[in-house]
């Protein structure tokens, strides 16, 4: 941990938050932190397939860190309620079968955007990552 923070040189309660929830065996060994680090020092670009990831993961340099932030994904680009993106990250924390979200969410998404190329690359983004994610809740407290 010492070394992560050295590295990353917080300067925003934001950081360390992100830091407690990066801070766990999968993220660490999918160098999720190491992508962090390096966009936050401008190192690394974070690459955006859609202006609304952008504003879900600005904050936190691209890097899909919490819990939240793909349930905003999952409702806001693929039109799924709130409350069946909740289900989706319980699904995915129990390690369940996830094709159906990602069908709704393709589906949604060229609903609204008539791309789906483009939504399924975000679907593969989203369940590659979305095991990962921690509660933002829990990281604050």
């Amino acid at each position: 941990m010492r070394d992560v923070l050295q590295r990353l040189k917080p300067d925003n309660f934001n950081d360390i938050v992100a830091v407690l929830a990066l801070y766990r065996p999968a993220p660490l060994k999918g160098g999720l932190i190491d992508h962090y680090i390096a966009a936050k020092h401008g190192g690394e670009t974070p690459k955006y397939a859609h202006p609304v990831m952008e504003e879900v993961l600005s904050e936190t340099y691209g890097v899909m860190i919490y819990q939240e932030q793909v349930m905003q994904i999952l409702h806001r680009l693929g039109n799924i309620p709130l409350c069946e993106a909740y289900d989706c990250i319980k699904a995915i924390g129990k390690k369940r079968d996830l094709n159906r979200f990602r069908e709704q969410f393709v589906k949604g998404f060229q609903e609204q955007y008539q791309k789906r190329e483009v939504g399924e690359e975000i679907s593969e983004t989203i369940f590659r990552f979305a095991p990962y994610a921690f509660l933002k809740a829990h990281a604050v407290a």
